[in-house]
């Protein structure tokens, strides 16, 4: 699922818009509004944090609610925003697209390079990072942003470099075999804990995080106070040195008997 932010136009009640640009298991359409409010954690009053607060839900194609954003001054929108921004459009232009096209696409406009240059400042980075996955992380832009000294997942999430779609469509060009490839990527919250790949599971509520939103985001502020616990005391050199050493050690561990 590939969702945008953008910051909604003050005639339009301000605040923030977050629009369902491309999903593989559901509509291609719709959107919520969103706000932020700054706040400290109840656990720890030290820590600044930002809270997102959802508002309602809107109904139209993604091409409709984008309309809807703050325009970008000319002198701003220039280079890779520019260039993002007109591909975004000529996508939604065009209608429905396969995600193999889609991603035919972003690799010609240097999708590759822009996760590598994320992934390499991350491991630069001397200060705690901390990422959680909260849902479907299937995308090298997810292992991008989860470059960090610690990284949790919620219990029935999933994590991987690729989707099992995706995988499916290159190793045996078939789509559908998603479920072999579903089993060979080991991209469960358990498996990977394993492996080494995270450090910690959250739990989730019986039926799923959907079914108890206050607990489950209790359940990850009580994790990201942990972690931060964990980190807090150590060195801008110390930190990045976990960080790299952490990355370098993964696939050392192995889940046969």
């Amino acid at each position: 699922v590939v969702m945008m932010a953008v910051k909604m136009n003050a005639d339009e009640g301000g605040g923030g818009l977050l629009v369902r640009v491309k999903s593989n298991i559901g509509p291609d359409d719709g959107g919520y509004r969103y706000y932020l409010e700054k706040d400290r954690l109840p656990t720890d009053g030290r820590i600044e944090a930002t809270r997102v607060l959802y508002g309602d839900k809107l109904e139209g194609s993604p091409r409709d609610l984008l309309a809807m954003a703050e325009s970008i001054p000319d002198a701003e929108e220039r280079g890779a925003v520019r260039e993002a921004k007109d591909y975004i459009m000529e996508v939604l232009a065009n209608g429905p697209m396969l995600s193999t096209e889609f991603e035919k696409g972003a690799e010609e406009r240097g999708q590759s390079e822009a996760i590598a240059r994320a992934t390499q400042k991350c491991l630069e980075i001397g200060v705690p990072l901390i990422s959680v996955v909260i849902g479907e992380g299937g995308s090298g832009g997810a292992v991008a942003f989860a470059t960090a000294n610690r990284v949790a997942m919620l219990e029935h999430s999933i994590y991987s470099v690729i989707s099992p779609e995706g995988c499916a469509s290159i190793l045996w060009k078939d789509a559908e075999k998603m479920r072999e490839a579903a089993e060979a990527l080991r991209l469960t919250a358990q498996d990977l804990l394993k492996l080494g790949v995270i450090d910690r599971i959250i739990p989730e509520p019986l039926g799923g995080a959907q079914r108890g939103k206050k607990e489950t985001i209790q359940a990850v502020e009580k994790a990201i106070a942990a972690m931060l616990k964990e980190l807090s005391g150590k060195k801008p050199a110390e930190l990045i040195k976990d960080r790299r050493q952490k990355f370098l050690e993964m696939g050392a561990r192995s889940l046969a008997a």
